[in-house]
């Protein structure tokens, strides 16, 4: 029995599948099916039944599970207590939604690289719904999102941080000099805004529809810096976290446009900046190193 088996073991009872564990793993289907064989005679047990298309644990391999589990745990545990008596060092696996990446990742990567230059940073962008299940499935350390509070039993939150999100336009913009705008005139105007799984476009979404009213975008793109620099130079409209577009509404140059049935505390866009993983995934010194930064922020 060798530990690479082990994995393979986990990957294919989380995929219910031989043909993609071999490809969460980077082996060939062969190499799998050779691997959960050597298991099977080792043991002299099946530990999964072919029905259909499913690969399905058996009563065996559901009990072989969890030891499977604590003997992975252990080996990262030795593993992780070896690297930590020397420098922070390895693999960061960051899944993050595109606003977050634009707006607060540039400058808190930049300091992480300075202060562990020998850890490798992978950046995946996608909706928080994606990246949760590739969470799940140990493709990623941890997720960084924008969204309502979010409460799962199989995610351990290292932070929460409440974000408002604002309507914002060109200083040049008709609505740019009203004190106060009704919802129905805003509406009126043309949006640029980001993709539908975008959560805090989906709140706004969802706000509208709760009095039978909809958003028209004239535009839809997922790059949020696109969504600033053409703000900056035409005359539309559009829905950003506070902190992607701060910069230039205290430089004059784009403007926050005062909806009363938008702003406050209690507003109906108010998300908040977490930062989780899973619950079972052994803290390794580079995500602790990257907790204890952003904690810092």
């Amino acid at each position: 029995m060798e530990i690479r088996e082990l994995i393979t073991f986990m990957q294919v009872a989380e995929e219910e599948s031989f043909s993609k564990a071999a490809i969460s793993l980077g082996y060939t289907q062969a190499a799998v099916t050779i691997q959960m064989k050597h298991l099977e005679q080792e043991f002299q047990v099946p530990l999964f039944d072919r029905i259909g298309k499913k690969t399905i644990l058996t009563e065996a391999g559901r009990e072989f599970l969890p030891k499977v589990q604590t003997i992975l745990h252990d080996i990262n545990e030795a593993k992780e207590f070896i690297t930590s008596q020397s420098e922070v060092s390895g693999e960061l696996k960051v899944g993050m939604i595109e606003s977050v990446a634009a707006g607060v990742f540039p400058a808190l990567i930049t300091e992480y690289h300075a202060k562990y230059p020998n850890v490798n940073v992978k950046v995946t962008l996608d909706s928080p719904e994606v990246l949760f299940e590739l969470m799940n499935k140990n493709s990623l350390d941890v997720v960084y999102f924008l969204d309502k509070k979010i409460y799962n039993n199989n995610f351990s939150k290292i932070m929460e941080v409440p974000e408002h999100v604002v309507i914002v336009a060109s200083k040049n913009h008709p609505l740019a000099n009203e004190k106060t705008v009704s919802l129905d005139e805003l509406l009126k105007h043309e949006f640029i805004l980001t993709e539908r799984n975008a959560s805090y476009r989906y709140i706004m979404e969802q706000y509208l529809a709760s009095m039978g009213r909809m958003i028209k975008p004239f535009l839809e793109i997922g790059n949020t810096e696109f969504i600033v620099n053409y703000l900056l130079n035409n005359t539309g409209v559009s829905i950003l976290p506070y902190f992607v577009v701060e910069k230039e509404i205290q430089k004059g140059k784009l403007c926050g446009i005062n909806v009363p049935e938008l702003m406050g505390s209690d507003s109906p866009l108010m998300v908040y900046r977490q930062l989780i993983y899973h619950k079972n995934k052994w803290v390794t010194s580079p995500m602790q190193a990257f907790f204890d930064l952003v904690k810092e922020k």
